[in-house]
């Protein structure tokens, strides 16, 4: 299940990957059977095992989505000053084997202007969320929306 973070820095670890083994009751006692084809997924700060996968998962640290997310922002809106994207939320499972990070611009609006003062709808701001995973279950992706600043939820659209 999904929960909020609290502090998105939570979700900033460095990973790695290891060998997956596997200890046989026919192969000799205390003996290991490598697992060919899979890699378990390691928190480096802590030597938890976040999940395992296959050998041939490209992961990318949660940091690097974040960098690499404010680089989509930027190019998505390009006319936006790019110093005013901050994380909104983040979202991840207990396990962290995924997340979602929302990027928020403080300040941008939409532009309703040409709608008429009685039918004008609350404030939209734009926003990106990156969804990133250490076990294979989401593929690395961004999707650009527009956060409700009244009550601060997100809306993606998908064309």
């Amino acid at each position: 299940m999904t929960h909020r973070v609290a502090n998105y820095k939570e979700l900033m670890f460095n990973v790695r990957t290891v060998p997956v083994f596997a200890k046989l009751p026919t192969v000799e006692p205390g003996s290991l059977k490598p697992i060919p084809g899979k890699m378990a997924v390691v928190d480096s700060t802590n030597n938890r095992v976040i999940s395992v996968v296959s050998s041939s998962c490209q992961l990318v640290p949660n940091k690097h989505a974040l960098k690499y997310a404010r680089q989509c922002c930027a190019a998505a809106v390009p006319e936006l000053p790019s110093g005013e994207w901050d994380v909104g939320g983040a979202y991840a499972p207990q396990s962290h084997g995924h997340c979602h990070i929302d990027l928020q611009h403080k300040t941008a609006n939409l532009d309703f202007s040409a709608v008429a003062a009685a039918q004008k709808p609350d404030a939209y701001g734009p926003y990106v969320r990156v969804t990133n995973s250490y076990n294979g279950t989401r593929a690395f992706r961004f999707d650009i929306g527009f956060m409700h600043r009244v009550c601060s939820k997100g809306l993606v659209v998908p064309q």
